[in-house]
């Protein structure tokens, strides 16, 4: 996470933009638990819907309008990855007043389409001492 790296070394950074920086608890034990098994089995098409659908809450014809086009060879080829962000995620203990004493400015972006409730962008803009929210009209995480 670029956050942590910011606030352990502040001299070396000028600015941040985060674009919907995720809740670790976005990927509770019993969601990892099911993206576990689908990895295991190698149905990354299950896994990526599954994510897709159930975690990021994409309305499934949205989803099934996205797994026609050219992106979504991409988003299977880059499920494996994908896991070990999410596995990584959740172990985080995320606690925005850690970020408190961060001087450089952070441009916090997120879609006007998107679950904002997913993300933290509301928790690091209540401490954040330089810090901006842009909204990305019809933008997504999806």
């Amino acid at each position: 996470m670029p956050l942590p790296a910011a606030a352990k070394v502040p001299d070396r950074v000028r600015k941040l933009v985060l674009y919907e920086a995720p809740w670790p608890r976005l990927v509770n034990t019993e969601v990892l638990a099911r993206l576990e098994e689908l990895a295991q089995a190698s149905h990354w098409e299950s896994f990526a819907v599954t994510f897709f659908r159930d975690t990021l809450l994409v309305p499934v014809a949205e989803l099934d309008e996205l797994r026609a086009t050219e992106l979504w060879p991409s988003i299977i080829a880059d499920a494996k990855a994908s896991l070990g962000d999410l596995r990584a995620l959740s172990r985080y203990d995320f606690k925005a007043e850690r970020f408190r004493a961060l001087r450089v400015p952070v441009l916090l972006q997120i879609g006007t389409e998107s679950p904002r409730d997913l993300y933290v962008t509301d928790a690091l803009a209540a401490v954040l001492p330089d810090v901006r929210i842009e909204e990305l009209p019809g933008q997504a995480k999806a």
